[in-house]
């Protein structure tokens, strides 16, 4: 017998255990709107997939293991929010108590077990026939899909109450980096170990949260790995808008010296390390489009690639993992259905610099799918700019309050143009005052405003946003990676005002 699969005797005592626990203690569960506990339900029936394929393997179980969930399946479902007092902080019902978080941190206890394998019985007996409506963008009477893009799924959002689907992999960055490269590589690291930690009792002199924002390594959604990546079809022609040629030869390490040189890696481009996170990059805005169009607004902890074009990089840049969400979202043959309904997206792209490698995708932007948007600082990088649906040059020293006036001018006349199905948000901070490659002067409260701004439009409006973390270049690491962390404070603010797990 597998090891991975618990034998029968064993695995009805644990449910039979699972499901005297669910039911004791959930009078509160009644009160719940069937809608939120019918997705909740959809989220933990995808979750156990992979644990159902092999629970089917052992044909002689699976029917008597049936028969046991099938009869209690539905008392379980009804007393999910209650089992948020017992049941939380693991891939299952989210919301153990304090007693219960050890063991379910830990994937061998038998808690951990018990919930993957309640999952996977309740996966084989249902086959992801639960409805539910998703979103505004989707119908209330509609599927709802299975979040194809994630390798591994986080906190489930409908018992989220303090932030929004945050997406990240712990290959974003990589060891081994120069320390004096301009490119601070390790920002990604940092930034997710800063969300996962500061909060006012660490970090009193900037942070104001009673908690950190998010609990978990384990909450953060994780995109495909790289293999999958590469092979989904999303990234290069003829299903995916990068150029082929382009596309091989970067994943074999054969670029140009005067291509790397462009870039802005130099040797390091042909780097394994640097080629693995550039795809798994281009994958989690992918899979953060998945996750705003289900639940209103994501963000992904890198991403916003925006000087690549087709078939070039430039700029630290590589593969632009705009064009690539914009070109998967709009195409429901390549997304499968898992986004419907997407015809056009604007990208919003407040970096410093313009984003000049997205304007270039012409087949994207001629076939009236994608508009770009660009507010940057007039004289810096490009030089020679391109020409996006919206361009908005500004002069060097631009303050707070000036750049929040053309902001507003330019975003709510492309929102009145466009009407945009979705958004992809690249809040660059390299505008911050102290931005080493920045020409701006904006302060860290003035990226606050704009965040907030920019994505509360989006929500009220009812398009769904995906806020990327796009550049940003400090000596001082930590400092770069809280900055950074504003966005993602900013979509959890926006998740709570509008009580978007609700929906």
């Amino acid at each position: 017998m597998r090891k991975d699969i618990p034998a029968l005797p064993k695995l009805v005592m644990i449910l039979t255990s699972v499901i005297i626990s669910a039911k004791r203690g959930t009078a509160q569960y009644h009160s719940l709107p069937h809608s939120m506990i019918a997705s909740s339900v959809a989220f933990h029936i995808q979750n156990g997939r992979q644990m159902t394929a092999l629970i089917r393997r052992r044909s002689g179980c699976i029917n008597s293991l049936l028969q046991i969930t099938q009869r209690q399946k539905c008392g379980i479902y009804e007393k999910l929010e209650q089992g948020r007092t017992t049941w939380q902080k693991a891939r299952i019902h989210p919301s153990l108590n304090s007693v219960t978080t050890g063991l379910l941190r830990n994937p061998r206890s038998p808690i951990s077990t018990t919930g993957r394998c309640i999952h996977s019985a309740t996966t084989a007996v249902d086959e992801f026939s639960t409805t539910s409506n998703i979103n505004k963008s989707t119908s209330s009477n509609s599927q709802m899909s299975p979040l194809t893009a994630a390798s591994r799924l986080g906190l489930d959002p409908y018992l989220n109450r303090f932030h929004a689907p945050i997406v990240n992999h712990e290959r974003y960055s990589f060891p081994g980096w120069p320390e004096t490269h301009t490119f601070p590589m390790d920002k990604f690291e940092r930034l997710a170990h800063a969300l996962t930690t500061n909060c006012k009792a660490s970090q009193p002199e900037w942070s104001t949260l009673p908690r950190p924002l998010v609990r978990s390594s384990l909450d953060f959604f994780q995109p495909l790995d790289f293999h999958d990546a590469i092979s989904s079809g999303w990234i290069q022609q003829p299903t995916g808008p990068i150029d082929a040629s382009y596309f091989h030869e970067f994943l074999s390490g054969q670029l140009s010296e005067e291509d790397a040189r462009i870039i802005g890696f130099r040797e390091h481009v042909s780097r394994p390390e640097l080629i693995e996170r550039t795809v798994l990059e281009v994958a989690g805005t992918v899979l953060a489009v998945q996750l705003a169009f289900r639940y209103g607004i994501a963000s992904n902890v890198a991403g916003g690639t925006h000087h690549a074009r087709p078939d070039a990089g430039a700029g630290y840049t590589i593969l632009n993992d705009l064009a690539v969400a914009a070109n998967y979202a709009t195409d429901e043959k390549l997304n499968g259905g898992s986004v419907e309904g997407v015809k056009r997206v604007l990208v919003v792209d407040c970096d410093v610099h313009q984003g000049d490698g997205t304007a270039h995708f012409e087949d994207l932007g001629g076939s009236g799918r994608l508009f770009t948007l660009s507010m940057h600082c007039e004289s810096n990088y490009p030089l020679r700019k391109a020409k996006s649906t919206y361009d908005v040059g500004l002069p060097d020293g631009c303050n707070d309050e000036e750049y929040m006036i053309a902001l507003r001018d330019i975003v709510g006349k492309a929102f009145k143009d466009v009407k945009p199905d979705l958004v992809l948000y690249d809040a660059g901070v390299d505008v911050y005052e102290g931005d080493k490659l920045g020409r701006l002067n904006i302060s860290e409260n003035g990226i606050r405003q704009r965040d907030r701004w920019v994505l509360d439009q989006c929500v009220t409006k009812g398009i769904p946003v995906v806020a990327v973390v796009g550049g940003g270049y400090d000596r001082d690491v930590d400092a770069l990676a809280r900055r950074h962390a504003i966005v993602h404070e900013e979509c959890a603010y926006v998740w709570r005002k509008h009580k978007l797990w609700e929906s």
